[in-house]
C-alpha cells in the first residue's frame, strides 16, 4: 500500500477522537449503531494495515467490502440540510461512513481503479463542512491529490478551494475552516499547483481566490494569531504571484496591528518592494531612515544595513560613509561585524579600493565562514584574485568556499542556509571554469571538485 493508505499511530488516536469513540451507551439504538460502526471501522483499519505486510488482492477485496458497507450504511447524505450539533450521534457516524469511504477510496487508487476512488470521495463533499477540522481536511487533501495525480489541477484547486470559503469570524480550533497552520499550508499548494499547470488563467484566478481569502482573515481576526500568521503566509505568496502592492498592503498590516511582534521586520521588506518593484525609492529611503534612527538595537542595525544597499544600487557613495561610520559603532556581534564588513568591501571596491575592500572582505570570511555573508566574501576575494590574474590565490579561497559549503550543505540541510550555499557553490564553479588549468593549484582543485571516473 502507498503512504496515503497508512495512518501512524498518533494518527489513529487522532482519528479515534474525530469519531468519538468511547463512551457509547448500549442502552440507546443509535449509540449501539455507532458502537457496531466504529469497531468493525477499526476492524477495518486493521485489514488495511495487514495489507501492508502481507499485500495480496483477496485480502484488499476482503477490506474494501467492510469500507464499502459502512459507508453504504452511513452516508454523509442522511445528515440534514443544517447540522446542529457536531457531536451529535448522527453526526459521529457520519464520520465513520466518512472514513471509511476514505480507506474504500484508498484501496480502489491502490487497484488501479482511479476514477472510482475519486468518484467515492466526491460524493462525500458538502459545502457546510460538518465532520470537523480532521475528517474533513482529510477527505478534500486526499482527493485534491488524487485529481492533481490524475492530470485534473483546476478540479483539485476547487477541492482546496472548498476548505477556504467556509472562513468566518467566530471560528475556533476545531472547526474545519479555523484558520490554523494545517489549513494556512494550503494556499502554498495551491500556488505551486496552479503555477505547475502552466495556464496563466489559472494562475490568475488562484491569485484572486487567495486574495480574497486572505483579506477576509486579516479583517476577521486582526490582532488574533491566524490574523498574524496568515499576513505572514500571503506577504509570500503575493510575492511569488507579483501581486507586488498586495504584498505591499499585507507587510503594512503586518506592522500596524500587530506593534509587539518586530513590526520593523515587515516594515523593511516593505521597504525592499517600494524600491524594487512599486517605483518608489524615495518612500523606502523614509523607511530605511526612520528605523535606523530609532532607539531598537536590533531595528536600528538592520535598517542601517538596508540603507547601505540602498545608497551603494544608487551610486550615492557619498552617502555611505557616514552610515557605514554609524553602524560601526552600534553593531555588536560577530554576525552583525561579519555583514558589516562585507557591506564594507563593497563600498571600498566601488571606489576602486580593490586591496582594501579584500582586507575587509578576508576578515568577514575569517570572522564568520560558515555564514552568507562570510561565504559571500570570500567569493569576492576569490573574484579579486582572478581579476588580477592570480589563479593561485583565487583557487585557494575558492577552495574554503567549497569547504564552508560542504559543512553547511552536511549540517543544515534543506536550511536556508543550505540553498544560499548551493547558489554560491554554483557561482564558485563558474568562477573556477575561467581560471587557467596551466596553474597547478588550480587543476588540483578543479580534479577534486570533479574527479575522472573509472569506466574499466
Amino acid at each position: 500500500m502507498s503512504a496515503a493508505g497508512r495512518t501512524a499511530p498518533l494518527g489513529v488516536l487522532l482519528l479515534a477522537l474525530a469519531l468519538g469513540i468511547g463512551g457509547c451507551g448500549e442502552g440507546d439504538p443509535l449509540q449501539s449503531r455507532l458502537h457496531r460502526a466504529q469497531r468493525d471501522y477499526w476492524q477495518a483499519r486493521r485489514d488495511q494495515e495487514r495489507l501492508d505486510i502481507y499485500p495480496g488482492r483477496a485480502l484488499a477485496e476482503e477490506c474494501l467490502a467492510r469500507y464499502a458497507a459502512l459507508a453504504a450504511a452511513n452516508p454523509l447524505s442522511a445528515l440534514p440540510d443544517s447540522v446542529g450539533d457536531s457531536e451529535a450521534v448522527a453526526v459521529k457516524l457520519a464520520r465513520v461512513g466518512s472514513m471509511a469511504a476514505q480507506g474504500a477510496a484508498s484501496i480502489y487508487w491502490e487497484l488501479g481503479q482511479r476514477e472510482t476512488a475519486v468518484a467515492l470521495l466526491q460524493a462525500e463533499l458538502r459545502d457546510d463542512l460538518p465532520l470537523g477540522s480532521l475528517v474533513e481536511r482529510r477527505l478534500r487533501v486526499t482527493l485534491a491529490g488524487y485529481l492533481r495525480e490524475s492530470g485534473r489541477p483546476a478540479e483539485a484547486l476547487d477541492v482546496y478551494a472548498s476548505l477556504l470559503h467556509p472562513l468566518r469570524a467566530g471560528l475556533e480550533p476545531g472547526d474545519a475552516a479555523y484558520p490554523d497552520a494545517e489549513l494556512l499550508a494550503l494556499p502554498p499548494q495551491m500556488v505551486e499547483l496552479a503555477r505547475a499547470h502552466g495556464d496563466p488563467r489559472l494562475l490568475e484566478a488562484t491569485g484572486e481566490l487567495l486574495a480574497d481569502y486572505f483579506g477576509r482573515l486579516a479583517a476577521d481576526y486582526t490582532g488574533r494569531e491566524p490574523g498574524y500568521q496568515g499576513l505572514l503566509v500571503w506577504t509570500d505568496m503575493a510575492t511569488r504571484l507579483g501581486r507586488w502592492k498586495d504584498a505591499e498592503d499585507a507587510l503594512t498590516h503586518l506592522a500596524a496591528d500587530y506593534p509587539a511582534r518586530e513590526p520593523w521586520r515587515a516594515e523593511l521588506r516593505r521597504a525592499r518592494l517600494l524600491a524594487d518593484h512599486l517605483g518608489q525609492p524615495a518612500a523606502c529611503e523614509a523607511i530605511l531612515r526612520r528605523w535606523s534612527e530609532g532607539d531598537d538595537h536590533a531595528a536600528s542595525v538592520a535598517a542601517g544595513m538596508e540603507l547601505v544597499r540602498f545608497l551603494l544600487a544608487r551610486d550615492r557613495l557619498a552617502e555611505v560613509a557616514p552610515e557605514l561610520a554609524l553602524l560601526r559603532a552600534r553593531v555588536s556581534g560577530r554576525e552583525e561585524r561579519a555583514e558589516l564588513l562585507y557591506l564594507r568591501g563593497r563600498y571600498e571596491a566601488r571606489r576602486g579600493a580593490w586591496d582594501v575592500a579584500r582586507q575587509r572582505w578576508g576578515e568577514a570570511a575569517a570572522e564568520m565562514p560558515y555564514t552568507g555573508f562570510g561565504m559571500r566574501s570570500q567569493l569576492a576575494v576569490a573574484q579579486i584574485w582572478a581579476d588580477r590574474h592570480e589563479p593561485r590565490f583565487a583557487a585557494r579561497a575558492l577552495e574554503r568556499l567549497y569547504e564552508a559549503c560542504r559543512r553547511n550543505a552536511r549540517n543544515a540541510p534543506g536550511s536556508e542556509l543550505a540553498d544560499v550555499s548551493l547558489g554560491l557553490e554554483a557561482k564558485a564553479d563558474s568562477l573556477l571554469g575561467t581560471l587557467p588549468a596551466t596553474d597547478a593549484t588550480v587543476s588540483a582543485l578543479r580534479a577534486r571538485r570533479h574527479p575522472a571516473r573509472d569506466d574499466s
